[in-house]
């Protein structure tokens, strides 16, 4: 179960950069998917390094384990407000980012952060997190097939690379650079509810519904059944419930039967008023997407994964990568594995005899909706083996 939602944090930073001074050349970059995420390979400074490329990052952020191992020190200090809340982070100046090996962009500042949490969420280690800096200097083009990123300049016309996709014209409310259109979501009681979200390709859900926004709505209290999860942002942790929806509808398309996240944070973005929410990966990565920063627009066309089904939460508790194995990160009140007695930090041993180090092969094995899995877990030295029924908890 995804509880992370990386971007999300950074959806009200600031960007400080310098202005364009000349245009680029094309470059394409080879994308990595984990998790829902993706993964680009870059150069700080001339360091070799992979970020997370997210829609939703307002200002870049750089692992404290990077900047350390260079010997780069912080040189500001600012009160920011991330998606989970509030938090003061540290500064670094004069940054510089090279993609492609042709392409640099202006040196800007970039927030140093710790990211083992984030690192254990997705299930791999990784530098940082970038997303405006690269689409506010480029028209962008999101390739989730194959995957990759092609970068094109900015006095390239839209409408060249764009046969064939739909239109979408957004807008930059309240200051913050995520592109934000209307949507509506019908529930599973028939109701539909609409407003504006966050164009958010870091946000590791389909749908996060903000906490003032389901409130209103009562959309808790009309859901057939929820489970309660965790959310992991760049300023703190904060529970979550996901229920299921009957569709998603926006700019002419429709997704339908899907899993949706209710923040249950009471700081940052995801409590702002006056949104629904934040579009995430899960319903983003089934589009080819172009990105115009310029003219505030986007063009969306169904790729391969349009018609692919969500995952729902099935096992009841969810997984953390550790260096040296995995645990279990979270469970699910009332829910099987907790009637078990799984517990959070148990060291997971195999599922269904498979042993592995990552989290991507572990979660593939939960998605198996009405089989049985075989969990063994290592109980303060002890193994302790359980057979849980892998079911719709919502």
């Amino acid at each position: 179960m995804k509880v992370f939602r990386i971007r999300w944090a950074l959806a009200t930073l600031i960007l400080l950069a310098s202005p364009l001074g000349a245009w680029a050349q094309v470059v394409t970059l080879p994308m990595e998917k984990v998790s829902d995420l993706m993964f680009i390979d870059l150069k700080v400074n001339g360091e070799a390094a992979t970020f997370v490329f997210d829609t939703g990052a307002t200002m870049p952020v750089m692992d404290t384990e990077l900047a350390e191992a260079m010997g780069w020190e912080a040189d500001q200090a600012t009160s920011v407000q991330g998606a989970g809340g509030s938090s003061t982070l540290q500064l670094l100046s004069d940054q510089e980012f090279e993609l492609g090996g042709t392409v640099t962009l202006p040196k800007t500042q970039v927030v140093l952060r710790d990211l083992t949490d984030l690192e254990e969420s997705i299930g791999r280690e990784f530098d940082g997190i970038i997303g405006y800096n690269i689409l506010v200097h480029y028209l962008t083009l999101l390739d989730f097939e194959t995957p990759q990123m092609i970068l094109y300049d900015r006095a390239t016309s839209a409408a060249s690379i764009s046969e064939g996709y739909t239109r979408v014209k957004f807008n930059f409310g309240r200051g913050i650079p995520i592109p934000q259109f209307k949507v509506s979501l019908t529930l599973t009681n028939g109701e539909t509810v609409k407003g504006p979200i966050l164009f958010d390709s870091g946000a590791g859900s389909s749908l996060i519904v903000n906490r003032p926004f389901h409130r209103k709505h009562q959309m808790l209290d009309k859901a057939e059944a929820h489970s309660t999860t965790r959310s992991t942002s760049l300023t703190t942790q904060s529970p979550s419930y996901n229920i299921a929806a009957d569709k998603l509808s926006f700019a002419g398309f429709e997704v339908s039967d899907l899993p949706v996240r209710l923040s249950g944070s009471q700081q940052g973005v995801t409590n702002y008023d006056g949104y629904l929410g934040l579009l995430g990966a899960e319903v983003i990565n089934r589009f080819q997407v172009v990105l115009d920063y310029d003219n505030k627009t986007l063009y969306l066309k169904p790729n391969v994964h349009y018609q692919d089904s969500f995952d729902f939460p099935l096992a009841g508790f969810g997984l953390k990568w550790k260096q040296d194995g995995v645990e279990v990160g979270f469970v699910v009140p009332d829910s099987q594995a907790e009637q078990e007695g799984i517990v959070e930090g148990m060291r997971v041993l195999s599922i269904n005899g498979e042993t592995y180090a990552g989290l991507e092969e572990y979660r593939e094995l939960l998605k198996q909706e009405g089989e049985d899995v075989t969990l063994v877990v290592s109980d303060e030295g002890k193994e302790k083996t359980v057979v849980i029924r892998l079911k719709r908890l919502i």
